[in-house]
């Protein structure tokens, strides 16, 4: 079904990221194993959703063939005033530049939060702070309308 819609939409797979949560992997692991490589032999990322906050341990880390974790907001609505999670994300980044896994951190609402994650290492943000979650159609009209700002996209605005 995924490759079917990549075809069908012309996207290149590279381009297409998969957020899995520990949590959906952990009942069938063997099957969802085997669904993340076929995935990921497309050519399409997977990340690990929601990491740390469910059942998955580092030995299910170690068999998961995914390109990249998402730090959980539960590890970021305090910063930067709690050392624990200061902590765990120091951790995590350390854990994820020495595995080669790309690296993501949710939920983060503040400056502060964004300039403690940036300093521990964590190269993507996403949160409220940057949008909320907008429908395609709106996600699709703001990219549109960012790229005409900076000077590119002006002929897709178009429509041509």
């Amino acid at each position: 079904q995924v490759a079917k819609a990549l075809r069908d939409n012309g996207l290149p797979p590279e381009r297409l990221t998969l957020e899995v949560t520990e949590t959906a992997l952990i009942g069938q692991f063997d099957a969802g194993v085997e669904r993340l490589r076929r995935l990921r032999g497309l050519g399409v990322r997977v990340l690990i959703d929601d990491f740390g906050t469910g059942y998955a341990s580092l030995k299910y880390l170690k068999m998961l063939p995914v390109d990249g974790l998402k730090i959980d907001r539960l590890f970021v609505k305090d910063l930067p005033e709690s050392a624990p999670d200061e902590a765990i994300v120091t951790a995590v980044v350390s854990l994820a530049r020495a595995a080669n896994l790309k690296l993501v951190a949710e939920g983060i609402e503040t400056e502060a939060q964004a300039e403690c994650l940036f300093e521990a290492g964590v190269p993507f943000l996403q949160g409220f702070l940057f949008d909320k979650a907008l429908p395609a159609d709106a996600f699709r009209e703001k990219v549109l309308a960012e790229q005409v700002l900076r000077g590119r996209g002006a002929s897709a605005l178009a429509g041509g």
